[in-house]
């Protein structure tokens, strides 16, 4: 995943990890916080308001990457919660940062702290 990934390889990578994971104990995995850290690259190193829309795309591949993992690291879940709660966050970007919160049930309190974003209600009728 160095350089310009496709959508596919955020796509395969994450399935694949997440078939890996779902035979294999992830948690606590180098390997995995590594993998995490380059799948969610566009998160971690950009923003969640991509001012284009190849970026936004790229931004969006990278989390359907990380919801096929089914595990988030707490580095990536803190960083998902605070997009999901941040003003600003365009609709679909904030569904599927959502999404990807909601595929790692061991995260409970990243998804208590996400759902800051409903107390806007003008936020949560468009999603």
């Amino acid at each position: 995943l160095d350089g310009e990934p496709t959508t596919n390889a955020y796509l395969g990578v994450g399935s694949l990890a997440g078939r890996y994971c779902k035979e294999h104990s992830c948690q606590g995995s180098a390997d995995l916080v590594a993998l995490e850290q380059k799948l969610a690259a566009p998160l971690l190193t950009g923003t969640c308001t991509p001012e284009t829309l190849d970026a936004e795309d790229h931004l969006l591949a990278s989390l359907k990457g990380l919801s096929n993992v089914g595990y988030l690291t707490d580095e990536v879940a803190a960083k998902l919660a605070e997009c999901a709660a941040k003003k600003g966050v365009r609709t679909r970007v904030r569904a599927a940062i959502l999404d990807t919160i909601r595929t790692d049930p061991q995260k409970a309190n990243v998804s208590t702290r996400s759902l800051k974003c409903w107390g806007n209600l003008l936020n949560c009728t468009r999603i």
